[in-house]
């Protein structure tokens, strides 16, 4: 196997955890969220607050709302990768050869599975996998701050 087509398959199995990561940051987003409108509630409620506005609630704020701009960023990020992922798979001419990569990588299927599903054996499977490999052009783009 060459280098090129090792990366390749490293690049497809980022598929797997890309939607369980999504659902964690969204869930993290989420409870960001609701926390800032409770501090954000004890600034609105007209009590006498002290000269520096770089300490207590608004600091709080302001890092509150850091991240959630990060977390947001990250999971744009990562829909842009699985987009990727996908455009490349779909990008397979071949039927056979697209239907088999998605089996193994989007569907996360055991190579028996696949086997049993496609009607093949596993000596052609492995050689339509390589040979797919070879097809899929790997989005070398970086997935930070798009």
């Amino acid at each position: 196997m060459t280098e090129k087509e090792r990366k390749t398959i490293e690049w497809l199995q980022e598929y797997a955890g890309i939607d369980e990561r999504i659902d964690r940051l969204e869930d993290e987003v989420e409870r960001l969220r609701t926390r800032l409108e409770g501090v954000s509630a004890q600034v609105i409620d007209g009590m006498p607050k002290a000269h520096d506005r770089k300490k207590g609630p608004e600091k709080l704020i302001l890092e509150l709302e850091k991240l959630d701009t990060e977390l947001t960023t990250e999971i744009l990020n990562l829909r842009k990768k699985r987009l990727d992922i996908l455009e490349a798979v779909n990008s397979i001419q071949e039927p056979r050869l697209q239907v088999l990569i998605e089996y193994r990588y989007i569907d996360f299927k055991h190579w028996e599975e696949i086997c049993h599903d496609l009607h093949y054996s596993w000596d052609t499977v492995h050689r339509w996998h390589r040979e797919a490999i070879r097809k899929i052009k790997v989005r070398t783009q970086s997935y930070t701050d798009l």
